[in-house]
């Protein structure tokens, strides 16, 4: 390839990827929120057809089978041009679903907590810095290896769910603390009021 083309197509793939990824991390924080970052409500969302649709779809299958098919295919320059290809199709069919789940009020994100935020940011920066360090992703962008790049991406995309599992399990230990301390301060403050009543509303 010239060095023009592959670095139009390094390009491509980048902005297709960050997209994609920014809907997963989207959608895989809004699950966690969902169920309250609890990781036995997640299993029992996972338990469920419906909670599998969201981790096991038809992107992730042909992701494997592009994985799979590197095993099978002749390695030469007709190689890495199908296989670029099709990782940028898959990527651009996210994306483009993405697009009209977010023009329909339908696209699955979370309330903009701080939570949620270092939880999204996070997956975001990681999964850009694998990139760059587990992908070889440098200036200038003709130097670096394609197949290495579609690669890493792929892998990247499989591990997406499991990378913001991975913070939210990181994070809880710190945040339940924090939430403990407030409810403590709560109960210490409200002891302090004698004819304090509660009043419930169901």
């Amino acid at each position: 390839m010239t060095e023009l083309r592959t670095t139009t197509l390094l390009l491509i793939l980048l902005a297709l990827f960050l997209a994609r990824t920014f809907r997963g991390s989207l959608l895989f924080t809004y699950l966690w929120q969902l169920k309250e970052y609890r990781l036995d409500r997640m299993m029992d969302l996972m338990s469920t057809r419906k909670g599998r649709g969201f981790f096991f779809n038809l992107f992730l299958f042909l992701q494997i089978i592009l994985l799979l098919s590197l095993f099978f295919w002749k390695k030469d320059e007709v190689f890495l041009f199908r296989f670029l290809y099709l990782v940028g199709v898959i990527y651009l069919a996210e994306t483009l679903q993405a697009v009209d789940e977010a023009l329909r009020g339908k696209l699955k994100r979370p309330k903009w907590t701080k939570k949620a935020l270092l939880i999204g940011g996070a997956t975001l920066l990681i999964e850009l810095a694998l990139l760059v360090f587990g992908g070889g992703l440098k200036l200038p962008l003709a130097g670096v290896s394609l197949v290495r790049i579609g690669l890493m991406m792929l892998f990247l995309s499989l591990f997406l769910g499991d990378i913001n599992a991975f913070i939210v399990m990181l994070i809880n230990p710190v945040t339940q603390r924090f939430k403990n301390k407030i409810i403590a301060r709560a109960k210490k403050k409200m002891k302090g009021f004698k004819d304090l009543r509660v009043i419930g509303i169901t």
